[in-house]
C-alpha cells in the first residue's frame, strides 16, 4: 500500500483538532528528539 495515500485518506477523516493535536504530537516528538540527539 501507498503510504502517501494511506496517510492522505486518515487525515480526511480525522476533525480539525485531532489533526491539530497530532501535528502538535510530531512536532514536539521529532523537537525533542533532535534536543536528546544533541545531547549525547
Amino acid at each position: 500500500m501507498d503510504f502517501n495515500y494511506a496517510v492522505r485518506t486518515n487525515i480526511k477523516t480525522l476533525s480539525e483538532t485531532e489533526l491539530e493535536k497530532v501535528r502538535y504530537m510530531l512536532f514536539c516528538y521529532v523537537l525533542f528528539g533532535l534536543l536528546a540527539r544533541d545531547d549525547k
